[in-house]
């Protein structure tokens, strides 16, 4: 009985920490390619902006110097 216990015990600690390490790489990885994502948009946020002024700098008649 003793035996089996800590038999049982062990594959628990042993689940859990398979359990944890599969949980630490998938939030890991989710938060990975979140932050691939807000980067592009940030820098199609960016890129779209800088379009948008250049686009009104024109459209005032002033000089565009990129």
């Amino acid at each position: 009985m003793d035996c089996q216990n800590r038999h049982s015990k062990n594959y628990q600690g042993l689940w859990e920490s398979v359990h944890m390490d599969y949980l630490r790489t998938t939030v890991l990885g989710t938060l990975n390619v979140l932050r691939k994502l807000v980067w592009g948009w940030r820098r199609r946020l960016v890129t779209t902006r800088a379009t948008i002024t250049a686009a009104q700098r024109a459209r005032s008649g002033k000089t565009i110097s990129l």
